[in-house]
């Protein structure tokens, strides 16, 4: 089964983790890419020919391109803030 995404229904950073194999290693490592979606466009990690500022198109190619076998695929939800500025400001503000 390939993997598909609706797009439209994916929202601005939203963080996928995708699992590939690549069909012609001789081992069985998958390996792990983040997709990040920001302003409607696609970011990859990885070594440099991965989609930068591309449309899903773009990535549903690059995922099956050159052997690679999508393995899985998880959506990171409930990211908890670490930082934020604003909302630091905010509160210090309103301090007396």
């Amino acid at each position: 089964m390939e993997f598909k995404l609706n797009n439209a229904l994916v929202a601005d950073q939203t963080v996928l983790l995708v699992g590939i194999r690549y069909e012609m290693q001789t081992s069985d490592k998958v390996f792990t890419y983040a997709l990040l979606k920001a302003a409607g466009l696609w970011y990859a990690t990885g070594t440099g020919k991965e989609p930068q500022g591309a449309g899903w198109t773009a990535v549903e190619r690059w995922l099956v391109a050159e052997g690679r076998i999508v393995e899985w695929v998880r959506v990171l939800a409930d990211a908890r803030p670490l930082y934020d500025r604003t909302v630091e400001a905010r509160l210090t503000t309103l301090k007396p």
